[in-house]
């Protein structure tokens, strides 16, 4: 049970790590899967507060380093999700003028 439980924490704290620019790039094929992969990476981000909250040594070193890391997610992801579907929005408008 310990050994799943490792490589459950080896996959998904990298998978946190880059997930907010996946759910951008998600949000390029459709908003189902965009929303999807958004569900995914809270999942994933609230599972690492729970993995760190499990180790005090694990908390005091890199909390305040993902604490910071979530911040820059919450703050700049979003500018990116806006990014594409004003791109999208563009591409339309195009395609329905011509």
């Amino acid at each position: 049970m310990y050994a799943i439980l490792v490589l459950i924490n080896l996959f998904l704290i990298p998978v946190a790590i880059v997930i907010p620019w996946m759910t951008i790039t998600a949000f390029e094929a459709g908003r189902l899967a965009g929303w999807t992969m958004t569900l995914a990476s809270f999942i994933v981000h609230t599972y690492v507060w729970y993995v760190m909250s499990r180790s005090s040594e694990a908390l005091y070193c890199l909390g305040a380093m993902w604490a910071t890391y979530e911040f820059v997610c919450i703050s700049f992801a979003p500018l990116g999700v806006m990014e594409v579907e004003d791109k999208l929005a563009a591409a339309e408008a195009v395609a329905n003028k011509g």
